[in-house]
């Protein structure tokens, strides 16, 4: 519902926004806002507009205009117009990463000198593991071979290429020791 003199905006998108492809991601994690104008251009003046993640669907995205928007443009009830649309990424969160990179008391923490460091070496057998799964997999629950400090472990790739499943099979593997622990921490999509 919006407030009076508000009205909310349905923008067609090319692209599929669902969480699991690229566009859909960045939006729903990164994109709280778009700048709007009429086009073609009447004048040099920007909105800005909230976009309404629960609203937006695969291929639209639903907007929240400002009552001085609606105003200024001369928007209606049910009307339609040519906008340019611009998403505005929030930097915020790239911000705290930097930051948190910033203020390690040494980098080396997390990006050591990968040719001073010891490889963890496994030879169990796992099945229902490709190839760089099972690599994974050896490092994560291997002995380290060599003194050096073992480096961290960052495991990526698209959707549905088994990064859940490798992380899974290592902690029943890890789990399995006796006196282990483990605690699992992730960000989530919402």
């Amino acid at each position: 519902m919006s407030l009076p003199g508000e009205l909310f905006a349905e923008v067609p998108i090319s692209y599929i926004l669902t969480p699991d492809t690229t566009e859909g991601y960045v939006l729903r994690r990164s994109i709280r806002s778009a700048f709007i104008a009429p086009l073609p251009p009447t004048n040099n003046k920007v909105y800005e507009a909230i976009i309404l993640h629960d609203t937006s669907g695969e291929n639209k995205i639903y907007l929240q205009l400002s009552k001085r928007c609606c105003s200024d443009l001369g928007l209606r009830k049910n009307s339609e117009h040519q906008m340019e649309v611009q998403f505005q990424l929030n930097r915020l969160q790239f911000c705290e990463w930097h930051q948190a990179v910033d203020i390690l008391p040494a980098v080396s923490i997390v990006l050591p000198d990968v040719t001073a460091c010891s490889v963890p070496a496994h030879n169990g057998e796992f099945p229902k593991l490709n190839a760089k799964q099972k690599a994974a997999m050896a490092f994560i629950i291997g002995d380290a071979v060599g003194l050096g400090p073992v480096p961290p472990l960052l495991i990526y790739g698209p959707f549905g290429t088994g990064k859940t499943f490798t992380l899974a099979a290592a902690t029943k593997e890890i789990v399995r020791q006796p006196g282990t622990k483990v605690l699992i921490c992730t960000h989530t999509n919402r």
